[in-house]
């Protein structure tokens, strides 16, 4: 009764299912019977005469033909230095174009100043987690949270840009389903090109369910698109993209969880942390209120005045009106 696009996808659900164990496991007894099985195992013994071909061009290479050629030298097996040479222009065009996004983005005029070096190592070591899920075979890639990271500490503009450059390197010399990668990039892009704007951790966690909905959507839209067969098996492309939602969800709650420690370790200042600062119920600013409440209200009026001609020159608001508030407590 299964249709014929869809037998095979039918008896590898199948045999998943029907390999599962049904008895539970000896690993000495396994181990024993793997040595006894190994040891029973005869010696062979091939004879290649001189120009016998091995393998013709488009055959594919058994096993047995790729121990043969090896043992020849006739595997070629080296360094691919072409495709190393290509990973490392791309790499280096994209550090370029990250840095002219810098120069770019991080200006006075718009409240923000180029990054220290302890900035650049973060964001390397964001960058770096995505090919290293990738080529531990890890279904899901962290470009979600790259976006809403980068994003949040140092703008919309190069949360963007690195979830953009991110996604062009990662297939070249990983093995990632296009799929998987449209829809991650999508939800990274969403996150970082909002994350900027965000001014509390309720505003970003509102922003990871919008994350997780667009890289579900993505993946749906884009498997009915890549894949021929889709049509006919549409409940598991449906539950394919409702588990892509779920990781884009995981991913913005993972950022938002470790968010405040890279903060502090990184010594970020962020427009959630200036909003927090700004709450009247920090213990400094009730002190303030409670030691001296004349001078409490004169703050509060000369950061709102502060805070309406920082609106009208463009600059950084949230850290204009931080500190007013805190400028006569010294």
């Amino acid at each position: 009764l299964v249709p014929q696009t869809t037998q095979a996808l039918a008896i590898n659900f199948l045999f998943y299912f029907l390999d599962q164990p049904t008895h539970p496991t000896d690993p000495q007894a396994t181990r024993i019977r793997a040595e006894q099985a190994a040891e029973a195992v005869e010696t062979v013994l091939i004879r290649i005469k001189a120009g016998e071909v091995i393998v013709s061009e488009g055959e594919i290479i058994t096993q047995a033909d790729f121990v043969l050629l090896d043992h020849f030298g006739l595997s070629k097996r080296g360094v691919n230095w072409t495709g190393l040479l290509g990973l490392g222009v791309g790499v280096s065009v994209a550090v370029g174009i990250f840095w002219g996004a810098e120069r770019r983005f991080c200006t006075p005029e718009r409240g923000r100043y180029w990054l220290r070096r302890r900035d650049h190592l973060l964001i390397l070591l964001l960058s770096t987690s995505t090919p290293l899920l990738v080529a531990l075979s890890v279904p899901w890639t962290s470009l979600p949270a790259i976006g809403l990271l980068v994003g949040s500490f140092y703008g919309s503009g190069l949360g963007a840009t690195a979830v953009g450059l991110l996604a062009l390197l990662l297939p070249i010399g990983l093995d990632i389903e296009l799929t998987h990668l449209l829809a991650s990039a999508a939800g990274g892009l969403v996150g970082g090109a909002i994350a900027g704007r965000t001014r509390s951790r309720e505003e970003l966690a509102f922003l990871g369910l919008g994350v997780g909905l667009t890289q579900g959507v993505v993946h749906l839209v884009g498997s009915f698109i890549l894949s021929a067969t889709a049509g006919s098996v549409w409940y598991a492309v449906l539950a394919a993209a409702a588990l892509q939602s779920l990781a884009g969800l995981a991913w913005s709650v993972i950022a938002l969880g470790i968010s405040p420690y890279l903060e502090q370790a990184f010594d970020l200042i962020t427009p959630v942390r200036l909003a927090e600062l700004s709450n009247p119920n920090r213990p400094t600013l009730k002190r303030l209120a409670a030691e001296a409440p004349g001078t409490f209200q004169h703050t509060l009026f000369v950061a709102t005045l502060a805070e309406a001609a920082s609106k009208e020159l463009g600059c950084n608001v949230d850290l204009v009106r931080d500190g007013t508030l805190y400028h006569d407590i010294g």
